[in-house]
């Protein structure tokens, strides 16, 4: 039985008897300042809108932003991602650390921070006092300072994290990422969770069903966007900019829910978390995005 299969059983156990990491409130800080690499997406857009955006297209009227892009990277330090080393129900499992560009050497095949001085590594590991029981395999690193919405903006929202992806990792390779969202009328924990495999099998390195097939920075959005009263999520895979790959993420992950069966005027954006990360692998990541 592999890790992944082990831990998603443990966790599927795990979420109908306690808790996940809470996703905090943050009005802002310093690693929370606004992107001016992608444009604010407002409370009025579509699936249209988000797709024509990311497309590149020009926008019309009934698409312009509305409110600001929260951001997230690894400048300054790791702070809105907890691990082990954080204590108690808010902390969580595995590790995280930051990568200061100063400290890289230039060997041609380090990886550098998308932006800014530098980015994260997360590894899968342990987890807390608090889930040790619960969880004996361990887990990895989430992500819990982001703005928090008591309700879903009318046309949506993308929560994104950029993943440094390389198809000469070993075979077997590859982790679980896990995005969310929340559940206004039930109490804590309130949480669904929508998952994208990444595997790096005999083939290749696969995200989901696309394979990759030259390393570098990788965007991962996930977009939550209503159907008439219901939720609809899709995943979004990019590089430079340019959308890669797209499924529709139809149930929830543990609970095995159908995504449409969530009204949108009871639902709101929660965190990400990598599930699982195979044994061995540092995995890169930076610039978190949520608007």
């Amino acid at each position: 039985m592999t890790l992944q299969t082990k831990l998603i059983g443990t966790l599927a156990v795990l979420s109908m008897c306690t808790v996940f990491p809470l996703t905090a409130s943050a009005e802002g800080s310093g690693n929370g300042a606004e992107s001016a690499d992608y444009e604010p997406m407002g409370q009025h857009q579509t699936r249209e809108c988000i797709l024509r955006g990311m497309l590149g297209d020009q926008l019309p009227p009934h698409c312009k932003a509305e409110f600001e892009v929260w951001r997230q990277d690894f400048t300054l330090d790791t702070d809105g991602w907890v691990d082990k080393s954080d204590p108690g129900p808010t902390g969580w499992c595995g590790s995280i650390e930051r990568v200061v560009k100063d400290d890289l050497t230039g060997a041609a095949d380090e990886i550098r921070p998308l932006s800014g001085d530098g980015y994260a590594v997360v590894r899968h590991g342990e987890c807390n006092e608090f889930y040790s029981e619960a969880i004996p395999d361990g887990s990895a690193p989430a992500s819990t300072l982001r703005p928090h919405n008591e309700s879903l903006p009318n046309g949506g929202f993308v929560s994104a994290l950029h993943v440094y992806l390389d198809p000469d990792w070993p075979e077997g390779s590859g982790f679980g990422y896990v995005d969310s969202f929340q559940v206004l009328d039930e109490e804590w924990p309130n949480f669904r969770y929508v998952f994208v495999p990444v595997e790096r099998n005999e083939d290749g390195l696969f995200v989901g069903t696309h394979e990759v097939t030259e390393a570098g920075w990788y965007r991962f959005s996930t977009i939550f966007t209503p159907n008439k009263r219901d939720l609809s999520v899709d995943f979004v895979l990019q590089r430079h900019g340019w959308p890669l790959h797209r499924q529709s993420l139809d149930k929830t992950f543990l609970t095995e829910e159908q995504v449409d069966s969530f009204n949108v005027n009871n639902v709101s954006n929660a965190y990400i978390w990598f599930a699982y990360i195979s044994g061995g692998l540092d995995l890169a990541i930076d610039e978190e995005h949520l608007r």
